[in-house]
């Protein structure tokens, strides 16, 4: 026998069919449906369901709770039970990030998840209540009994109006559910107990029974790296950086707001090669690069990278790719700082703006709101906001205690989506559930970097050259292109220990390599990334990010642009030849200062590339790419604290390349 246990919302008699439909649920949007019959039985049972149905017109009046019984997947009525309760119970909301009242948000095992419990009162002042849930899992028996985080304020005035109580966290009795309990699964959810704070004595409520069952499922975590770009500017210069505070708000907002349990989040900071004031589009190609370095050495290639870049020299509007296709080597970046936008008081934006730049490389487009490009007619809501008038989603933020952050309910008709350039940014449902199926279809993809064995046996076909095989070496070329224009450059040629070359039959953008008086050794059509349109004098930016094969006697490597050379890089006279790399000194406020002797003379078009290694060589974490100054501050919050770490600096001309590793110890320089 199952139950069905609320609030009757309306009735409704279906004179051919003798049956009466009840619609019960919180509100009057949220309902389920259930059917009293009076055809073919006998005058026993005739009477018994006559009684049942006045029963339930009585409690319909009276705005009492039903409880509605009812075979297992039949929703034919068997019986009523209808109870006089001081307090009624209205509702359940099972939340983590956005939800509706008929929790048609797919639950993230794991995730923090919080009950909000709506509740009418009939005593004739207000009452504040403190209660207790208990919590099963019907897997394995498994109980737990919860308490209230919060006491409630019950305003007989606000009797019935659930909608009311959804938009103040505080209007609702909360519960966090353990985190045991959140595991991939179902979750029986029912009320224990309330109590009268001030008298401390028990308090009658109804509907007794269940206040929900809900399913958990597993997702995959978000994988970051989050790379702050230092810069200077200003007479005499000054350094800008992101803070800790934009750090750990931006992670802290991505765990609460994306429909993942888990942030796996890395940050760097590393000096833009660009001058300032430079555009998101130099940034974009910078950690592009500084991502084919790390992939290239073994790290996890379903890691998103971002660049955060401080607000305090100026303003850099940000940008990223938008891949139509499941590709985490789409980048973005973004600024940060302490503005409030008018609605943001938590002493960071960088936090939002992330989460909408990250948004586009899992695919997310512009709905078109608040002055933005209209690229996603399938937005199901109003104004980009969270919900339509029918405030069927509400959004909710659990909060961090570690920055000052409490839980907040968030108004679907305040609240808008991230994807807009409305004010008050939080996931809609819609966006919610397309960066879950994303992050999904990301995280079935190969974890590793990329390519494996010797560089000159990883060739696909069509890149192999008739006769006997040639040692060729495996090249990222990073270009930013503008698709309008028609117009490109070459950020970064980089070579590469493992990669995966692709084409696209299909691009405008092409890789020529070119031999000896220009002879063409290969044509590659490369894929791009566009960026979304943030503005108009940005449409048409893209990036090209492309692992191509070099053989040994190129002389050029060549961009075209729908069959248009608009730029191309050569191999320097010299090769590169690495003589010394020294640490000059270190302190706790200006980090670690590193120089090295190529041994060639300046102005040989060389470019020198830095890593470390805190697990000695086993991975390697790229801290510079593309520099031409023969040093590199190294910022104090990239050194590990009292360990030994080793440093790789390569000198490259984008075709040949020369390593040299050092050594370092902080404690040693105490």
């Amino acid at each position: 026998m199952a139950e069905t246990s609320g609030v009757i919302q309306s009735l409704k008699w279906i004179r051919g069919a003798h049956a009466l439909l009840v619609y019960l649920g919180p509100t009057t949007s949220v309902l389920e449906v259930l059917v009293l019959h009076f055809e073919e039985m006998d005058e026993g049972e005739l009477g018994g369901h006559k009684a049942m149905a006045q029963l339930i017109a009585r409690a319909y009046g009276a705005g009492l709770p039903v409880t509605l019984f009812h075979d297992f997947g039949d929703i034919a009525i068997t019986g009523v039970d209808v109870r006089f309760a001081s307090i009624r119970v209205d509702g359940a909301e099972v939340t983590q990030s956005i939800q509706s009242l008929n929790h048609a948000v797919p639950l993230i095992a794991l995730k923090t998840t919080v009950v909000r419990l709506y509740l009418s009162s009939r005593l004739a002042t207000n009452v504040t209540v403190r209660g207790a849930i208990r919590t099963r899992r019907p897997s394995d028996g498994a109980t737990r009994i919860v308490a209230s985080l919060n006491n409630a304020v019950l305003n007989p005035a606000q009797f019935g109006q659930v909608d009311t109580l959804r938009r103040q966290a505080a209007n609702s009795l909360n519960f966090v559910v353990p985190p045991d309990m959140t595991a991939a699964g179902s979750l029986i959810i029912e009320l224990a107990s309330l109590t009268n704070t001030a008298t401390n004595a028990a308090l009658d409520f109804g509907p007794p029974g269940d206040l929900a069952t809900v399913t958990f499922i597993n997702s995959p975590p978000m994988r970051v790296r989050i790379i702050g770009m230092s810069y200077a500017q200003g007479s005499p210069p000054q350094t800008f950086t992101p803070t800790s505070l934009d750090f750990g708000m931006t992670i802290s907002w991505l765990q609460r707001a994306y429909p993942v349990a888990q942030v796996l989040a890395s940050q760097t900071i590393v000096p833009a090669n660009a001058a300032a004031p430079f555009g998101c589009g130099d940034i974009n190609t910078q950690v592009a690069a500084l991502r084919a370095l790390d992939m290239s050495t073994g790290a996890d290639a379903r890691t998103h990278y971002y660049g955060l870049v401080s607000d305090g020299g100026f303003f850099m509007r940000g940008c990223a790719a938008v891949p139509s296709t499941p590709d985490p080597s789409s980048v973005g970046s973004g600024p940060t700082g302490p503005a409030t936008w008018g609605w943001d008081f938590d002493g960071t934006y960088g936090d939002w703006y992330t989460g909408h730049e990250l948004g586009h490389t899992f695919g997310r487009k512009h709905p078109g709101f608040c002055g933005e490009t209209h690229d996603d007619p399938g937005y199901p809501f109003v104004a980009g906001q969270l919900s339509n008038a029918d405030d069927a989603y509400v959004g909710f933020d659990v909060g961090d205690a570690s920055f000052g952050l409490p839980m907040t309910a968030l108004p679907g008709t305040d609240w808008h989506d991230v994807m807009t350039y409305c004010p008050t940014q939080w996931l809609s449902s819609y966006t919610y559930i397309g960066i879950r199926n994303r992050l999904v279809a990301e995280d079935a993809l190969v974890p590793g970097g990329g390519g494996s064995g010797r560089p000159d046996e990883r060739f696909p076909p069509g890149f192999e050259q008739p006769g006997q095989a040639v040692k060729r070496t495996l090249v990222s070329v990073i270009a930013e292109v503008n698709l309008r224009d028609g117009t490109g450059r070459i950020a970064y040629v980089l070579p590469v220990e493992r990669g995966e070359p692709k084409r696209d039959p299909e691009s405008p953008v092409t890789i020529r390599i070119t031999g000896r008086k220009g002879v063409t050794l290969n044509e590659i059509p490369v894929p791009v990334k566009p960026f979304a349109e943030e503005s108009p004098d940005e449409a048409g930016q893209a990036l090209s990010d492309a692992v191509i094969a070099v053989p040994p006697d190129a002389s050029a490597i060549e961009l075209y642009m729908n069959g248009k050379r608009v730029d191309s890089v050569r191999p320097s006279k010299s090769a590169p030849i690495m003589r010394d790399v020294r640490i000059r000194g270190y302190d706790d406020a200006e980090g670690l200062l590193l120089d090295w002797d190529e041994g060639t003379r300046r102005g040989e078009g060389h470019r020198y590339n830095v890593q470390m290694s805190s697990d000695n060589g086993r991975t390697w974490q790229t801290l510079a790419v593309g520099v031409t100054s023969r040093q590199l501050r190294i910022h104090p919050e990239n050194l590990p604290k009292d360990r030994r770490v080793l440093f790789r600096v390569e000198a490259t001309d984008g075709f040949r390349s020369v390593k040299t590793v050092v050594e370092w110890s902080q404690a040693e320089n105490r």
